[in-house]
């Protein structure tokens, strides 16, 4: 497996508020793009998310645009409590828990969102928390496979057309990232389509003859870091998690498709086609 370099970081403080930052972002972060206030009255907002439990804001800055999301509970819990988790420790919650992750997953070369900055606000016994990445270019797989499913064809900016979900080399291209992950031992907690970045306007070679988007995983809240697998021994000796993980994705899949009109066949299809990707069935040959 790859050795990583560590990324550095700045932990600082100001009474109930704890921030912390990449080294390398220190020169033009500031604490004041946590505040819904300030970003509206700066107009620095651009706009929000459209899908996900976490509240997601996209932001502008000095350094290009960013995404500031809000760790939100899930269910019906969140009415009752809202933003609020018990606190258990700066170093414990889940901000700086992700965003810890995230300079390790970047550190690794993996493509995940930037972590740029977090911050924790202290209410007593319990806590609010934030996370700023970096904004990634294109849409989640999801968006795509749903305008596939209702025009058939998708366009970049560029004026491709691209069918996502007529796109062997792609779904097998998200397989082998997923294996990726996995094998470096990287559980996410929350695999589906809609955590899953593609850039139509930046194809990468797969490595077998062929171009396709650039993918990313982004959302690593509550993911870890298990046991990695050498590659001579994927998908053998593959951990019950990392399968239980691809089969998370696939039940997305099955899930986006199925509010469409397509039929089950186009589901199980590209399902096989990710199957295949993740076990590394064509993958070149291993030097």
């Amino acid at each position: 497996m790859t050795t990583a370099k560590a990324i550095t970081y700045e932990t600082f403080h100001d009474g109930q508020r704890h921030w912390r930052c990449r080294t390398d972002a220190l020169a033009w972060f500031e604490p004041s793009l946590f505040d819904s206030g300030h970003l509206v009255a700066g107009s620095t907002l651009t706009g929000k998310a459209t899908a996900g439990r976490g509240s997601a804001s996209f932001i502008a800055s000095a350094d290009g645009p960013l995404v500031l999301r809000n760790y939100r509970r899930g269910g019906m819990v969140r009415y009752l409590v809202g933003r609020r988790y018990v606190h258990t420790g700066l170093e414990r919650s889940r901000a700086f828990r992700e965003f810890g992750l995230l300079l390790v997953l970047e550190a690794l070369g993996l493509p995940v969102s930037t972590a740029v900055a977090t911050e924790v606000r202290r209410y007593g016994c319990f806590n609010e928390a934030s996370l700023i990445t970096r904004r990634l270019p294109g849409a989640t797989l999801a968006e795509y496979m749903l305008a596939s499913s209702q025009r058939g064809l998708v366009r970049s900016s560029q004026s491709e057309v691209h069918d996502c979900l007529d796109d062997k080399a792609l779904w097998q291209g998200v397989g082998r990232l997923v294996a990726r992950f996995h094998r470096h031992g990287v559980c996410h907690a929350d695999l589906n389509t809609h955590n899953i970045m593609l850039d139509p306007d930046t194809r990468l070679p797969d490595g077998l003859g062929h171009d396709i988007p650039s993918i990313a995983l982004i959302d690593f809240d509550r993911g870890s870091l298990r046991g990695s697998t050498d590659i001579e021994d994927w998908p053998d000796k593959a951990p019950a998690w990392a399968a239980r993980n691809l089969a998370r994705l696939e039940r997305s899949v099955r899930k986006v498709l199925g509010a469409t009109d397509l039929s089950d066949d186009v589901g199980e299809r590209v399902v096989a086609w990710l199957r295949r990707g993740w076990a590394c069935v064509d993958e070149p040959a291993r030097r």
